[in-house]
């Protein structure tokens, strides 16, 4: 069973799904006792595939194993069609895939080469290819709006540091697309998932923001082609942890410059004397705090004499290494690792380690870690090795190996020179 469908009917709900691989079967639930029976069954002559059902009006779609059909069952009129998907779709490349998501009368097939919207009519079997998507493209969840209207958003990945956002809005059997063009950080990576909510204007229209999930885990909320906010979740999934020394600072020269006006100078002693004599309201506390937090030699970019400041090397599950300054916390830079997007299948991360701690060329010499990782694909489990400099944050080189990684031991060595 695939979908539960509330008809109205206070006594029983129904439910949708497989019956073996080749029948699609109704069942009707009983509500209080939760019994259920099979109520009707639709043959197919083949094999379907079980991987995802949609309920589309009063129509249900799924593919045949192959991939190679669209199988759509009337419900009402108990006829299923069969249509082929190549001639439908001649472009398509590979074996297509049948997305959950769906509104009204509209449902998705996602091929290795493009994203496809499709509108179903009627009769069911009179299908209209609405609108086509080359490259990396997610959908979001359908909203229903006032006016009998409905909505839905796709992300399509135009670069690695731009998107696009397509409102598709459903009213009367009529859908209107507004586009918006967007730049990402490019070291966020692709867009996995999306969501979309909407909100009224100051003229009573509606508006749409939209929520992105890209593949170093952080979250980004879109509202009328900008980015409202940003936010590092992947740092939720930390799984290895390291330190490096910072840049030692040479004579004459502060890595991290702080310059600030006489203005600004009197403006920072007034709110701190402020603090002190208890006369500060919670705005001018908090920006004290700020202040503190940042000033002395705790946020220098260079050494200190106790060895107190580093950085703190992260690596996350989604395979992305951060530096974060342990004065302050902050995130002094951040490395999506490149060699790690173009693996096929999932990538795992096996290990941070020191490769190079540099003593005696510490002013030629910047520390670099070494991120091993493994790639799981359809047929084999490969690893992966990545070499990062700590103080720039740049990969130096990566290796894929032809085997997998089964144990790590570091030896340590130590260089005469």
């Amino acid at each position: 069973m695939k979908k539960i469908i509330y008809s109205g009917d206070e006594e029983n709900l129904y439910g949708i799904g497989f019956l073996g691989s080749s029948e699609i079967a109704i069942w009707e639930i009983d509500v209080s006792t939760g019994h259920n029976k099979v109520r009707k069954t639709f043959k197919y002559e083949g094999e379907l595939s079980t991987g995802e059902l949609i309920i589309n009006g009063n129509s249900a779609v799924a593919l045949d194993a192959p991939g190679e059909n669209l199988v759509i069952v009337s419900i009402d009129q108990s006829v299923v069609h069969v249509i082929n998907i190549k001639q439908l779709i001649p472009e398509g490349i590979g074996k297509p895939q049948l997305l959950a998501e769906t509104i009204d009368a509209i449902f998705a097939l996602q091929f290795s080469n493009q994203f496809v919207l499709v509108k179903s009519g009627l009769p069911h079997d009179n299908l209209e290819v609405i609108k086509t998507f080359e490259g990396s493209t997610v959908i979001t969840n359908g909203l229903e709006l006032p006016d009998k209207k409905s909505a839905f958003s796709v992300v399509q990945q135009i670069a690695v540091n731009k998107i696009a956002v397509h409102i598709i809005l459903h009213q009367d059997g009529e859908n209107k697309i507004s586009t918006e063009f967007i730049g990402l950080a490019p070291q966020k990576g692709v867009v996995q998932r999306a969501y979309l909510n909407d909100y009224i204007r100051n003229d009573k229209s509606h508006g749409f923001r939209v929520l992105l999930v890209t593949m170093d885990s952080s979250l980004t909320l879109l509202q009328q082609g900008e980015v409202v906010w940003d936010r590092e979740d992947g740092l939720a999934c930390i799984l290895e942890a390291s330190t490096a020394e910072l840049p030692l600072e040479k004579e004459g020269v502060s890595v991290a410059k702080v310059e600030h006006s006489l203005v600004e100078w009197l403006k920072d002693h007034w709110l701190k004397l402020q603090a002190t004599l208890m006369l500060a309201n919670p705005e001018e506390i908090t920006a004290v705090q700020a202040l503190r937090l940042k000033s002395g030699d705790k946020t220098k970019m260079s050494r200190d004499h106790n060895g107190f400041r580093k950085l703190l090397i992260v690596v996350t599950k989604a395979g992305k290494v951060y530096a974060l300054h342990t004065g302050d916390g902050r995130i002094v830079w951040s490395l999506l690792i490149p060699a790690f997007q173009t693996m096929v299948g999932r990538v795992k991360v096996l290990k941070l380690l020191a490769w190079q701690v540099p003593h005696k060329h510490a002013l030629d010499e910047n520390p670099v870690f070494l991120v091993v990782a493994e790639s799981t694909g359809d047929d084999e489990i490969v690893g992966m090795l990545s070499w990062v400099d700590a103080s720039s944050g740049a990969e130096l080189r990566s290796v894929k190996l032809t085997y997998r990684i089964e144990q790590l031991i570091p030896l340590p060595f130590t260089d005469s020179s």
